[in-house]
C-alpha cells in the first residue's frame, strides 16, 4: 500500500513523497506485459505466440518503468484529489528523483518526491468605501466641427492630381447629400443636422468606451494595492526554469 507523507518547505510551498511497494505496481506490470504480448509480431513466432519470458527481456524494463511512474503519479493525483490541494500549475519532480533506480529484475519498493506551489486563499479587498472616478465627456460644437472639417478632407478632391495631401492642395468636399452618402454611407441623411447628430453619437461612444476602460483599470489597481495575496514565488520560479520545452535560466525567469 502506497504511503504519501506532505511537508511544508516554504510560503505556499509543499513537498509530497510518495512511497510505493512492489504490491502496488507489479499486478499492472504483469497485466501490461501480457496486453504487450498478445499484440507483439517478432519473427518467428506467430502474432500473440510469444512467449511472455521474451517479451520481458525485451520490453520488460520500459512497461517496468512506465507502470511505477503511472502508479506513483495516480498515487499522488489521488491524495491531492483527497486533500483538495488547489496548486498552480503542476507537480514539479524533484532532482533527487531517479528513474535509473528501477529494476525489473529486482523488483522493490520506490520512493518519489515531489513539489508543489499552493494556491492563496485571499479576500478582496472591498471597495465600496472607494471613490472610483466614471468620466462623463461632453461633446462641444468645436468637436464636432473639427470631425466635419476631417471628413470633408478626407472625402475631398485634389486640386493637383499630382501633388500631395497639403492643406492648401485639398478642396475639400461640399456640405450636401453626395458628401453625406460618401461618408455615411446606408444611411439616408439629408441635412448637416443630421450628420451632425450621427457624428455626435459616435463621439459620445468612443468616450464612453475609454471611461469604462479607465474605470475598470482603476478598479483592478486598487484591488491590487488593497488585497494581501501571497505567491510560492521561489516555487513558480523553479516551475518556469524547468517547465518549458527551452528549459529558462533564473536571469530569464526575473524578467
Amino acid at each position: 500500500m502506497a504511503t504519501i507523507t506532505r511537508e511544508n518547505i516554504g510560503v505556499l510551498n509543499d513537498k509530497i513523497t510518495v512511497k510505493i511497494e512492489k504490491e502496488d505496481y507489479l499486478p499492472s506490470f504483469e497485466k501490461s506485459l501480457k496486453n504487450y504480448s498478445k499484440s507483439a509480431s517478432i519473427p518467428g513466432f506467430r502474432k500473440g505466440m510469444v512467449p511472455a519470458g521474451i517479451i520481458k527481456k525485451m520490453h520488460g524494463q520500459s512497461v517496468f518503468a512506465d507502470e511505477v511512474l503511472r502508479t506513483v503519479e495516480k498515487e499522488l493525483m489521488k491524495f491531492m484529489d483527497t486533500e483538495k490541494l488547489d496548486i498552480f500549475a503542476q507537480p514539479l519532480p524533484l532532482a533527487e528523483n531517479d528513474a535509473r533506480q528501477l529494476d525489473v529484475n529486482n523488483p522493490a519498493g520506490y520512493t518519489f518526491g515531489f513539489e508543489v506551489g499552493l494556491k492563496p486563499d485571499f479576500k478582496v479587498a472591498d471597495l465600496s468605501v472607494e471613490k472610483i472616478p466614471y468620466y462623463k465627456v461632453e461633446v462641444t460644437d468645436e468637436m464636432l466641427n473639427e470631425q466635419i472639417e476631417r471628413l470633408r478632407k478626407a472625402y475631398g478632391k485634389k486640386k493637383d492630381p499630382d501633388g500631395g495631401d497639403e492643406e492648401d492642395n485639398i478642396e475639400k468636399a461640399e456640405l450636401n447629400e453626395e458628401f453625406f452618402k460618401a461618408a455615411y454611407p446606408g444611411k439616408d441623411f439629408k441635412s448637416e443636422e443630421e450628420v451632425r447628430a450621427e457624428i455626435k453619437k459616435e463621439i459620445e461612444a468612443y468616450w464612453e468606451g475609454q471611461a469604462r476602460n479607465q474605470m475598470q483599470h482603476e478598479i483592478y489597481h486598487r484591488l491590487l494595492d488593497h488585497s494581501e495575496i501571497s505567491f510560492p514565488e521561489s516555487f513558480l520560479k523553479r516551475w518556469l526554469e524547468n517547465s518549458t520545452e527551452q528549459p529558462k535560466n533564473a536571469e530569464e525567469v526575473e524578467k
